[in-house]
């Protein structure tokens, strides 16, 4: 069930565009900052909101973690909130990815605060069916007018357990609004990402 509610979830929001093979975005592996493994397309329909899913912070072996800070590689998007998803509540609703309005209550209703907030090893233990062992990020940004918004690649500071961690998630989200909304995912993501000097 909380398959199927995943692929509804991301199919409902966004379209995925392309994708890299090229590491997992670990330290010392991975893309530069400069490329993207993935791009998602949103059509704001009118709203100045948008969730951008796709980061989980690996958490193996269970080990405390609190979040500090998170940083998107944005142009024209401004942060406005961060909520952690835990790998139960993964479980429970999917795995929602992101796109239009914030905050996206409606795909994954949490609303705990990510950073800063102590998480435990007991929050990274469930009994569900897939085994998951992630913190997911659902980052809410607003943009500033502009009918092309978007963000390549986001820089997450942590502690996991002892160590203090910078790490890049790569991956983009291109947001359309204005005489763009509705036709969003006929874009090159590419050239938009050049176009917004987020890819060299």
């Amino acid at each position: 069930m909380a398959v199927a509610v995943a692929v509804l979830a991301i199919a409902a929001a966004l379209v995925v565009l392309t994708q890299w093979a090229t590491g997992d975005g670990g330290a010392g592996e991975g893309p530069p900052p400069n490329s993207f493994r993935f791009a998602y397309f949103a059509d704001l329909q009118g709203l100045d909101t948008v969730t951008y899913g796709a980061v989980a912070i690996p958490n193996p072996d269970k080990k405390p973690l609190k979040v500090l800070r998170v940083v998107p590689n944005s142009a024209h998007l401004e942060v406005i909130g961060s909520v952690a998803v835990l790998p139960a509540e993964q479980e429970q609703h999917g795995v929602y990815h992101g796109g239009r309005g914030w905050p996206a209550t409606d795909e994954v209703p949490v609303t705990r605060p990510a950073i800063n907030t102590q998480f435990r090893p007991g929050d990274f233990t469930h009994a569900g069916a897939i085994p998951r062992t992630e913190l997911q990020l659902l980052i809410g940004m607003r943009t500033d007018g502009a009918e092309l918004a978007a963000l390549n690649g986001v820089e997450v500071e942590y502690i996991l357990g002892d160590d203090q961690v910078v790490r890049l998630f790569p991956g983009a989200m291109l947001a359309c609004s204005g005489s763009l909304d509705g036709s969003c995912s006929g874009r090159d993501a590419e050239t938009d990402l050049r176009s917004l000097g987020l890819l060299k």
